[in-house]
């Protein structure tokens, strides 16, 4: 693939780079990733060319920017303060397999291929609402928006007055909270629930640096949707839900058309879609007033984490009798997605050396996840 694109060295270390970030879960600045490259303040100016749109990266849909995913740069105070991560396609190409994306589609016992814009991975639920563990005012709030989803319809003819609202029918819902709190796993529960699938929006397909194309796939992501009859997720929704720029330059009318399409298909859905984001955003007022309902998703209450600690480790087969789940959710604020992590480094401890999983095990994974929340700024 490198060869093939004919990519610099350097372009090569920073994609390597994001590899590995993969597996750990990390997204890494534009700063982070030029300095490791440059050995100078000269060589750092030029590497800079790397992360832009047209750089080898980007434009071959090798990286995408991963928390503000703006197509559009305008100067590079955006490119250094941006996040980034390696595409999924790249990912896998890279370990040799196949994408776990379905890329063809079954019709009388033979395989098509997909739509050719492909912007939405459509995946069958696989989380149920049972595996979750959500404190009550949530739960209630979600059945109530999942009420108006499945009657809403029914109810405005009941009440004669479906004919004066002829769009914005569809239930939209904002989740935001810290990492590993749930989010995107309630989406999924939700999926199940309505016994639909659920349609990731890929954001490295749903952008391009060439003029005209974004906004033409903005319309095919909910064309896609409609045709799947999914759960449309748009993860990470600080990426497109965005203020609408002042216009000083083509780049900030691009960002505005792109905005303004998003907001009249929103508007048209009649579907359930759902966003996501980990920190606090300045959301366009005219995205703000088409949300049904605005979730947060806080560090769960020591009562909820020993629920957590519960589902992960309360059928275990191999565990030590000092291990308590009170203590451990007493001793440490951790999100469900901290403790699947505690769990994973426990058991890896334990079956390296053949034997059970013990407190002292689950303490020091522990600790070193509150530290890993320490450095990446866990929250808004």
């Amino acid at each position: 693939m490198c060869q093939d694109l004919n990519l610099p060295s350097e372009a090569k270390t920073i994609l390597l780079t994001l590899f590995f970030a993969r597996f750990r879960d990390e997204e890494i600045t534009g700063t982070d990733l030029v300095m490791i490259v440059s050995e100078d303040i000269g060589e750092l100016v030029k590497n800079m060319r790397l992360l832009t749109p047209d750089g080898p990266l980007l434009s071959n849909r090798l990286i995408v920017p991963s928390r503000d995913q703006k197509i559009f740069f305008r100067e590079n105070g955006d490119i250094l303060g941006n996040t980034y991560k390696i595409a999924d396609q790249t990912f896998w190409q890279i370990c040799g397999e196949k994408s776990p994306q379905p890329a063809l589609q079954e019709q009388d016992g033979e395989e098509i291929p997909r739509k050719q814009y492909g912007i939405l991975w459509i995946k069958d639920p696989e989380v149920k609402f049972e595996q979750l563990v959500l404190n009550d005012r949530v739960k209630r709030q979600v059945e109530i928006a999942l009420w108006q989803f499945a009657n809403l319809e029914k109810a405005l003819e009941t009440y004669g007055v479906a004919g004066k609202i002829p769009y914005g029918k569809g239930t939209i819902m904002l989740f935001y909270g810290p990492p590993g709190t749930g989010k995107t796993a309630t989406a999924e529960a939700i999926a199940h629930q309505l016994g639909k699938k659920l349609g990731y929006v890929q954001y490295d397909r749903l952008y391009s640096k060439w003029f005209g194309d974004s906004e033409k796939n903005v319309r095919h992501l909910f064309e896609e949707a409609r045709d799947a009859d999914c759960v449309l997720l748009f993860d990470e929704a600080d990426s497109c839900f965005g203020r609408r720029l002042d216009e000083f330059h083509s780049t900030d009318r691009g960002h505005n058309t792109i905005t303004n399409i998003l907001m009249q298909e929103i508007e048209r859905f009649r579907g359930l879609a759902i966003l996501t984001t980990n920190r606090e955003f300045a959301m366009d007022k005219a995205f703000e007033r088409r949300i049904l309902l605005k979730l947060e998703f806080g560090i769960p209450a020591t009562e909820e984490r020993v629920q957590l600690w519960r589902l992960f480790l309360g059928s275990c087969p191999l565990m030590g009798a000092d291990v308590s789940f009170e203590e451990l959710a007493s001793r440490y604020p951790l999100s469900g997605g901290n403790v699947k992590n505690v769990v994973i480094k426990a058991v890896t401890v334990a079956a390296r050396e053949n034997r059970q999983i013990t407190m002292a095990d689950l303490e020091s994974a522990a600790i070193d996840e509150v530290g890993e929340n320490k450095r990446r700024g866990i929250g808004f």
